[in-house]
């Protein structure tokens, strides 16, 4: 059995923490009570997952981790050490360029969780994985997702109509939003 990547930053109001096999269960039980809201935006949100199945996500995520171009991390509130929700930063096919992705658990939606994350994960891609860019694509009619992308700084892109989604999702109308790195900003 390999050894967990343990890996943790901080911001304001949250503990970002690379999941480890540790954290099924909670993760388990955030996904099921959020899938209602989330399987509107997110293709593996339509089938309820098993515990095992989560499991077997979270070995899959180690394993990702310790190539060190994909981390899913999840966020706790630190005053309530509750996990308030999940961001994924993930190296996309150019060197310095990386995706990220997220959700909120429906009952933390709306506190500004996801942005501050978002943030803190966009200055650790600049800082440590030396990334020149950054994209998220969203689906153009979930609205606090592409406030989510605005508020952290990303700027809107292009929409990607029908057929045509880099995401290969006929039925949405993805967005996409970047943020470079920018060397002045130091």
């Amino acid at each position: 059995m390999m050894e967990p990547v343990a890996f943790e930053m901080t911001t304001h109001r949250l503990n970002l923490k690379v999941v480890t096999p540790m954290d099924a269960r909670e993760l388990y039980t955030a996904i099921k009570e959020s899938l209602y809201t989330l399987e509107r935006w997110l293709d593996w949100a339509r089938i309820t997952p098993s515990e095992t199945d989560v499991a077997a996500f979270i070995e899959s995520c180690q394993e990702k981790a310790l190539k060190g171009d994909h981390f899913y991390f999840l966020m706790f509130e630190k005053y309530s050490n509750s996990l308030v929700g999940c961001c994924e930063l993930r190296q996309t096919a150019e060197e310095s360029h990386f995706e990220i992705g997220y959700w909120a658990r429906s009952s933390c939606e709306g506190r500004g969780f996801i942005t501050e994350a978002v943030r803190a994960i966009a200055q650790f891609s600049f800082n440590y994985m030396k990334a020149t860019q950054l994209e998220i694509y969203t689906n153009v009619y979930n609205e606090r997702a592409c406030r989510v992308a605005e508020r952290a700084g990303f700027k809107r892109q292009q929409i990607e109509w029908d057929g045509s989604s880099r995401r290969k999702r006929k039925q949405f109308h993805n967005v996409s939003y970047v943020k470079k790195y920018n060397r002045d900003a130091r």
